[in-house]
């Protein structure tokens, strides 16, 4: 399996066959607290349309040429992802549970591992849960891209260019355009902030100890009606690490697809104010609050599930 190493947003990897979805829904979006927590966190709102993010993800890659997905979670969040892709309208994907959150690198060894089980030259497409994107047309033109240019034994990755400088992306130096790899350009340097051998070996390269319990954890899994739960105790050893500085940062293989998606991180109340319609004033608002009073004199206001008919009532303002 030719592996991509995915940056804020989506990666693929490929060989023969369908894509396969591999979909990250870990963490608790704890910037865009008190809507998203721990026991709900923000992949599971509609935070940008009718839909719940991870609904959202999880269609981009539903049709021909997509395989059930790939959904690595928590195990606390099993049946919320369960509905979402029953929401979708999907049969057959595999959720595996974290026993514990291990960071980017260990959860996508193990959908790897997984995916690799079904054939070497198994479609790898690794997707955020968490990510907005605008032009779901472009992107799957972009994925045509990145699977030829994958299936020619490279990690590619989706480039978004920034609109200002930010330390929670990581930042790609782009190079020249791939002979026969349309639309495809050398990646010269990767900064943080493969066959499902290629992931695997560059794994097991740069990143021995994740792999090595990860492969632990996958021999050791138990399977619980639609969920795999991956074996806690080797799980648990795994080193706390994202792909990004794994792998990405260090391996040679790796190419960039410039991506004009329409893509933000849905991680703050800052990026919901600028994705949202504004009134002439420049005020978002989303949902159907009654009677409520809000002031704001300088400082940080927030309000949240306010509805009342008493003018006096304390949840009015704050």
């Amino acid at each position: 399996m030719n592996v991509v190493s995915p940056i804020d947003v989506t990666s693929v990897a490929a060989g023969v066959g369908d894509v396969v979805p591999m979909i990250l829904s870990g963490g608790s979006g704890a910037r865009l607290w008190p809507v998203s927590r721990e026991s709900f966190p923000k992949p599971f709102w509609p935070l940008v349309s009718d839909r719940s993010l991870i609904e959202e993800t999880v269609r981009r890659a539903v049709g021909n040429g997509f395989a059930p997905p790939i959904v690595v979670c928590n195990q606390g969040h099993r049946f919320l992802v369960s509905e979402q892709l029953r929401l979708a309208g999907l049969d057959g994907a595999r959720i595996v549970l974290e026993p514990e959150g291990c960071n980017s690198a260990a959860a996508i060894a193990a959908a790897a591992s997984l995916a690799a089980e079904q054939g070497p030259d198994t479609v790898l497409w690794m997707m955020l849960a968490d990510a907005g994107i605008a032009d779901v047309e472009a992107l799957h033109r972009l994925v045509a891209a990145a699977v030829t240019a994958a299936r020619a034994g490279l990690f590619v990755t989706f480039g978004m260019r920034s609109t200002k400088p930010k330390t929670g992306y990581g930042y790609i130096e782009v190079g020249a355009p791939m002979s026969g790899l349309p639309g495809v350009r050398s990646l010269i340097l990767f900064v943080e902030k493969p066959d499902a051998a290629t992931l695997l070996a560059e794994l097991h390269r740069y990143a021995p100890e994740v792999l090595s319990a990860v492969t632990a954890a996958i021999s050791g899994r138990m399977q619980d009606l639609d969920f795999i739960r991956l074996a806690p105790e080797p799980f648990r050893a795994c080193p706390n690490i994202s792909l990004d500085y794994a792998v990405a940062e260090h391996t040679r293989r790796a190419v960039v697809v410039p991506a004009d998606l329409g893509w933000s991180d849905v991680g703050s109340w800052s990026v919901l104010w600028a994705l949202g319609s504004k009134d002439p004033r420049g005020n978002v608002t989303v949902g159907d609050a009654q009677n409520c009073y809000v002031r704001s004199d300088g400082i940080v206001t927030a309000v949240v599930g306010l509805r009342t008919r008493s003018w006096w009532s304390p949840r009015m303002w704050c």
